[in-house]
Formats: C-alpha cells, structure tokens, sequence
C-alpha cells in the first residue's frame, strides 16, 4: 500500500505511457491512409448495388469504400456521391479536428474536420506479430 501522492504517480505514469502510443497509433493511420492514396489505384465502381471507390494496391489486393456522405447536424450531405472515411489521427494543433481520407467525383485526397461530423470509419484487420 502506497500513498495518495505514490497512487498519483503511478496514474502519471500509466498515462503518460498511454498518450505515447496513442500519438503512435494516430501517426500510423494517416500515414498509413497517405500511403494508400500515393501508391494505389483508386476508381468508381458499383459492389453489391452500392455506389463507391474500389482502392486496388500494388499487390491486388482491394478495399471497397462506399460512397455515403457524411452528416453534419442532422443533415446527411453527398450521399452517393462522396465519402469521407475518419482515421484514428488527430490534428495535432486543432484535437477538435481529426484526418480523414474523402472523395467527391474525381477527387480523392486526406483532409481534416471537425470530429462532430458524422462519418463513418472502416476497419481494416491487421495482424500483429
């Protein structure tokens, strides 16, 4: 048993460690989303009867992002005809604000907005060693 100031510490600590990897984690996933823009081929196409980008990487393998808008309020805007997918990274000046990968026509590119908008995230599984 350990004292109150001991207790705090040892919370400092933990959460120090903490905010480490998550800073590592966001630095990740849009670098990671940067990576996907730059060297894979992006083009419309329709899966399943839903309108969408298919993302093909070097190697072949694909990943389907629908095209479903986003929300702002209560309002769903550019539905079937955008998307904006969050990362898990934060703008580091503006934490109100967190990157995103969105398409609209023929634009595709890695943005910032604010984490009120509703937009969706897509998993994508990768196993650790």
């Amino acid at each position: 048993e350990g004292t109150a100031e001991d207790l705090y510490q040892q919370i400092q600590k933990e959460k120090k460690k903490l905010e480490g990897e998550v800073k590592e984690v966001n630095k990740e996933a849009k670098e990671e989303m940067e990576e996907l823009l730059n060297t894979c081929t992006a083009e419309w196409t329709t899966q399943n009867g839903v309108y969408g980008r298919l993302i093909t990487g070097l190697n072949g393998n694909t990943i389907f992002f629908p095209a479903t808008g986003y929300y702002e309020g209560n309002e769903l805007w550019g539905n079937d005809n955008d998307g904006h997918y969050w990362s898990s990274s934060l703008d580091p000046v503006y934490t109100a604000r967190a990157y995103n990968m969105g398409f609209f026509f023929g634009d595709i590119g890695i943005g910032n907005d604010h984490r009120c908008y509703g937009q969706p995230v897509r998993p994508v599984y990768s196993p650790h060693n």
